[in-house]
């Protein structure tokens, strides 16, 4: 199988605690499907080609985090 890559976006006003929580949340949600998370990345503050639109308003600059993950039989394949 292979790895797999989640992007988070978040908004650019939201703290670095908030953001520390909910990626440790999808960590857990990734070992609970039997994976295992195997690189974390922060890109920081990124310029958007073009706005999200959200309840409330519209955003055009994120902040990024990339997540790898893999799935433990294919650890085990290596």
């Amino acid at each position: 199988m292979p790895p797999y890559d989640c992007m988070l976006l978040f908004k650019p006003n939201i703290r670095k605690e908030a953001i520390l929580d909910l990626v440790v949340r999808v960590g857990k949600h990734v070992s609970g499907r039997n994976g295992v998370v195997t690189d974390v990345k922060s890109l920081g503050a990124v310029q958007l080609g073009y706005g999200v639109k959200k309840l409330d308003g519209r955003y055009y600059q994120v902040r990024l985090i990339v997540c790898d993950a893999v799935p433990r039989v294919y650890i085990s394949c290596l």
